[in-house]
């Protein structure tokens, strides 16, 4: 893993995964490959209203604070029972 990876699996896993988990849900860092972070969305970030202006705000925080050419791609995991 190198240092940028080191440094956005940190950024998420540090300061954005207790404040997700602290409403119900679950962050997880996937990828990080050719500018682009890919993210998972557990629990009930599957159900929330919410999540597609969560990932745009945490797109916003991802670019101030690696760069504006960074992109974000989600993956929201949505439980067996949810429709």
């Amino acid at each position: 893993m190198d240092d940028l990876t080191y440094k956005i699996v940190d950024f998420i896993e540090n300061q954005w995964r207790p404040k997700v988990q602290a409403d119900g849900g679950e962050i997880r860092f996937v990828s990080y490959v050719k500018n682009t972070v890919t993210i998972k969305l557990l629990g009930e970030c599957a159900r929330c209203n919410n999540t597609e202006c969560f990932c745009e705000f945490l797109h916003e925080e991802l670019k101030k604070e690696f760069g504006n050419e960074l992109l974000l791609e989600k993956n929201i995991k949505k439980p067996y029972f949810a429709r």
